[in-house]
């Protein structure tokens, strides 16, 4: 699970048999990880569960992870 939890959706989690979650990515300058529109194509939008044409955009932090007990909270929540 990245940033911008592209892709990330109820059926996804329950279907899954474990999970990542991907946290070093400050490194990456400005916006982090981004896909410009004309790169998202209807294969990619179905996959990010998004939409063809729309830029994606991954910050490079977690924007509700700030301590330790924030990740607690965040892996209990994906694992409901």
């Amino acid at each position: 699970v990245a940033s911008g939890r592209f892709g990330v959706t109820p059926t996804f989690l329950v279907n899954a048999d474990q999970l990542e979650i991907k946290i070093a990515q400050g490194a990456k300058p400005g916006e982090g990880g981004q896909l410009p529109g004309k790169k998202v194509s209807a294969y990619i939008a179905r996959l990010r569960n998004s939409k063809p044409g729309v830029p994606l955009i991954s910050p490079p932090p977690h924007h509700d992870i700030y301590s330790i007990e924030d990740l607690a909270q965040l892996i209990f929540d994906l694992h409901q």
